[in-house]
């Protein structure tokens, strides 16, 4: 039972632990190109993605080389088994539904793929 609530718990602890790492890391900002649909003005956007990932890796890393949690944590057999059935399950429902939905202007979602044009 513990390894099906670690199972369960793991992927919310290391997406709050990502999530916060964005907060807390320093971001380039720059304008986009995207308006907000209220006021006009241009939208403004936090880069750091790149810095998150390396910082990441590297906790991983020195986790792993520290002996704090095995290399393979996470890689268990029937965890990413049940882990992946749930994702193609989960895809093959939303995806096609929404591919296949029409927008107010006429033009299906799969042609809103882009942020140009408000994206999903």
């Amino acid at each position: 039972m513990s390894d099906l609530l670690m199972g369960f718990f793991a992927p919310w602890v290391v997406f709050a632990g990502v999530f916060g790492l964005h907060l807390l890391l320093p971001a380039r900002r720059v304008t986009g190109y995207v308006r907000d649909e209220h006021s006009g003005q241009l939208l403004r956007y936090r880069l750091n993605g790149l810095l998150v990932f390396f910082v990441t890796v590297a906790v991983w890393f020195a986790a792993g080389r520290s002996r704090v949690m095995p290399w393979d944590w996470g890689k268990d057999a029937g965890r990413c088994r049940r882990a992946a059935r749930g994702q193609r399950a989960g895809l093959g429902r939303v995806l096609p539904a929404r591919l296949s939905d029409t927008r107010r202007d006429g033009r299906g979602a799969g042609d809103s793929m882009t942020a140009r044009d408000g994206g999903w």
